[in-house]
Parts: structure tokens; sequence; C-alpha cells
């Protein structure tokens, strides 16, 4: 695979992937770190003579040309921070397009219209992929994000343009995430928690051979113990994955809480209290790991030297309920500043970090989502095999 450093920039005409799929209110923009997230790739192509097309999808439009999914408004933040105009196309195809694309100015930046307006993105359609490659020298796939997706502009495009390679935020995580595979010190634990254990099951199988522990939190632990016959109260379970959740059980690695925080509803007026998984309630709900628990993790934590934090460990947005989560991630930047390796990916997990000033006190933060946990599954992404 290519780096950008690798292409001859020089008058080329550029096309480039990024992941502007940000969450807006009222056409605000409500956090824009992926946006600033590709500065570094954008910045780099600016040292050359180049046009620049950059295009990305946001929301899911299901192929309307509705107003709320217009990328008018990253247009203008994305000129703000790179102190520079950036024209906005109100197309990402068609006469207009082709036409900005023949008369366009070298120096002159350009962010496309949605990607995901037409359904032939979705679909891979390679009339759509050969229309976004038209007039375009140089293709550039910053969209780590979206790169497990096999779509028009991450895959089909790359056949009818020469050139094409990674932007930095690309190679960033496919380097931190090849470390868990490729450089791991030990003891390495994979820290696993969020929803639902349909969501990880392919991490935990996957990583389990390369792990020593695997600590688990969150919705996850309540299909293992609904499997072991424990009572689980009004928590969430998944009924399918019952024997999957009995066979990790019994994996020496895996690790479950000893006790655990239960709440009368799912609210900060909720009666709570901690208890062992042995006496949870018929009518409460389980909410985050216990105390007990916390204090074995954080031992754990103490001695790693490579960590996968995957989930959050309990209901982090309800203040009573987010001491699990808030202390692991603690327990985590203190051990990441004494040179453990820490990698934290899925959007919860981001968000929950953010919650807590940890943001910049870990090794490596995945932007990447779904792009993310299928890595780590050891899946092949359609995107990256693109780029080979």
């Amino acid at each position: 695979m290519k780096s950008i450093k690798d292409i001859d920039l020089n008058y080329k005409k550029i096309f480039l992937r990024v992941d502007y799929n940000v969450p807006l209110k009222e056409r605000k923009i409500l956090d824009d770190s992926r946006i600033r997230a590709s500065l570094e790739t954008i910045f780099f192509i600016l040292n050359f003579p180049t046009i620049l097309f950059i295009a990305s999808h946001l929301g899911r439009p299901k192929k309307e040309k509705k107003e709320e999914f217009s990328l008018f408004p990253i247009a203008s933040h994305l000129s703000k921070l790179l102190n520079k105009e950036v024209i906005f196309l109100e197309d990402c195809i068609g006469e207009k397009v082709l036409e900005r694309k023949k008369r366009a100015k070298f120096g002159e930046i350009y962010l496309l219209e949605n990607l995901r307006f037409y359904e032939e993105e979705e679909k891979n359609d390679l009339n759509f992929a050969r229309e976004l490659a038209t007039e375009i020298d140089v293709y550039v796939n910053d969209a780590f994000s979206a790169s497990h997706r096999a779509h028009a502009s991450i895959v089909g495009i790359t056949q009818f343009i020469k050139e094409k390679c990674a932007g930095f935020q690309f190679l960033k995580e496919v380097e931190n995430l090849k470390k868990i595979f490729d450089e791991v010190k030990r003891p390495a634990i994979l820290i696993i928690g969020g929803a639902k254990i349909s969501d990880k099951l392919g991490v935990i199988k996957n990583l389990l051979p390369k792990v020593d522990k695997v600590l688990l939190g969150g919705g996850v632990i309540f299909t293992i113990f609904k499997a072991l016959g424990y009572e689980i109260g009004k928590s969430i379970y998944e009924e399918n994955l019952l024997k999957e959740g009995e066979l990790l059980a019994k994996e020496e690695k895996v690790i479950l809480p000893k006790d655990i925080l239960i709440a009368s509803e799912i609210s900060e007026n909720a009666h709570y209290y901690n208890t062992p998984i042995e006496e949870i309630r018929k009518d409460y709900y389980g909410v985050d790991i216990g105390k007990e628990t916390i204090t074995q993790y954080v031992k754990i934590i103490k001695e790693a030297k490579t960590i996968i934090f995957c989930g959050p460990l309990g209901i982090f947005e309800i203040e009573p309920f987010s001491c699990g989560t808030r202390e692991i991630i603690k327990a985590i930047a203190e051990v990441t500043q004494k040179g453990t390796f820490s990698l934290a990916g899925g959007g919860d997990t981001v968000a929950a970090i953010n919650k807590f000033n940890c943001i910049d006190k870990f090794s490596f933060i995945s932007m990447a989502g779904g792009a993310t946990l299928e890595f780590l599954e050891g899946k092949e992404l359609p995107g990256l095999k693109a780029l080979l």
C-alpha cells in the first residue's frame, strides 16, 4: 500500500475520500474531530500545485437529497480550519461537476456534495465510480472508518484512477491497529464492554489467543450470566448467543465481574446499589460493574503492557452509573504515561474517554468505529484491499 508521500502530486487533480460523517444540529457541527483528523493530509496536499476534490458521506439519506444531510455546513467550517476558501459543489457527479473539474485552477479546493445522495454509492456501482474518477489523476483514501464498506468511492473508483494511496489518518489507523497483532508487549489485556455481545464476539474470538486476559463489562456480560443460570433482572441479553456466552465463560483468560451496580430504572433518579452477581433483583437493571470488580480490573490494568479497550463498562452517560467506565479509563491513562501501549476504539468508547478528559492520554484512539472492530476481528477491509 502506497502512502501519500510516495506519490508525485505536482500539477495533479486529486480526489480525497474522507469521513466527514459528523454530528450536526440545526446545521451546526457538534463535534469536528473527524474533520480535524483529515487536516494533516489536506495541508500536505496543499504544499504542492494541486487541485483538490474532497468527498464524503453524511448520515443515511436513503438516496434522497435532503438539506439536513448536505455537506454545505462542513465546507464553511473546513474553510475556517484551513484559513482558505473551500468551494462547495452542489453535487458529486453530473455535467456541472465535470465542468468544474475541467475549469478548476491549481490551488483550489472543492468539497463535493454527499455521496450517499446516490444509491449507486453504496451499491459500488462502477458507472457511478467512473464518473467520480473522471478528470482525476490521484486517488487518496483517508477514510479508514468507511473502508469496511465496499462502496463506489472506496472500492470501485480505484479501478479508474492509476495512482492510488492512503492519507495520513488512514495510515495511522492501520499502523496502530497492526501493533496489536505484530508487536504485542505482554501482559496484554482486552477490555470489552458496550451494549451487545454480538457486536464484540468476533473481536474476542480473534484476539483471545493473542492476549493474556479478557475483562468483560457493560451489557455484554448479561448474555453470559443468563447462560450460566444467574438471575439478570431486566438487563439486556441476546437469546441466540447463550451457547456462545456459556463457552466464553469457560475460557481461562476471560474474567467476569464479581459484583455489579443495579438500578430500579435507567435514570439519575433511580434507586441503585452494589450487589454480588448472585443477588441481582428480578425487577432491577444491571447498569455498571461493581466496586470489587473495579478494584480487581484496575489491578490487572496496572500490570499490563498492552491494552485494547472496546466499549464502556456501564451506562456512563448517566452520572451514578459511570464509575466503572471512569475508573477503568483513568487507570489506562495512568499506565499509558508509564509506557504501556493503549488502543481504544468504537464510537461509545471514544465518547466516554472524551467525557472523562483522557482523549490525549491514550497511545492511540481509533476514530473508525465499525472498521476498527472488523479489523480487530481479522476481517479483510474492502477499502484496504483496494489500495494494495
